[in-house]
């Protein structure tokens, strides 16, 4: 890898870590404004586990077997 790939390769990184960082600040707003935070906590889920399915990581792995 070349200098020049180097540095695109870490704006790339810093890119996507700001996007995903915003993102989850956007998702968690929707489950604080929500006027059912159950029913959008849900579906904010839901639409997770969706996304984790497109890198083939299967959500259900994740879930915690306690309660916190």
């Amino acid at each position: 890898m070349n200098l020049e790939e180097k540095v695109v390769t870490e704006d790339t990184d810093e890119d996507t870590s700001v996007y995903m960082l915003m993102d989850h600040y956007v998702d968690l707003q929707c489950i604080l404004m929500a006027a059912d935070r159950d029913k959008e906590l849900n579906y904010q889920l839901k639409i997770l586990k969706i996304k984790l399915a497109g890198y083939g990581i299967n959500a259900e792995s994740l879930n915690l077997t306690e309660t916190l």
